[in-house]
């Protein structure tokens, strides 16, 4: 992430752990199964932050369960398109 997004990439990692205690939204992929979005705004800020997690199931055995596989960020416009593809499952 950080040779991808090296401008955002400080301010997600301060902010990693907050994100995954008071989540703005919780998103379901519409395309992996067992797969979240944690959506998460920076006070003060106009980007969103998005963790996308795998979840265990309890038919899988697979070594990347229950990890955040990815994150970005994104601005609101890029966020609105987001939240279109998938299905909201928590809203803060």
């Amino acid at each position: 992430m950080f040779e991808r997004h090296p401008d955002v990439y400080p301010l997600l990692m301060a902010n990693a752990v907050e994100s995954l205690r008071w989540p703005r939204e919780l998103l379901l992929d519409a395309k992996k199964p067992n797969t979240g979005h944690i959506v998460f705004k920076i006070h003060n800020s106009e980007i969103y932050f998005v963790l996308v997690v795998r979840m265990k199931h309890v038919k899988m055995c697979h070594v990347f369960v229950n990890s955040v596989t990815t994150r970005w960020g994104m601005n609101e416009k890029k966020f609105k398109k987001h939240l279109k593809k998938h299905k909201i499952v928590f809203k803060d």
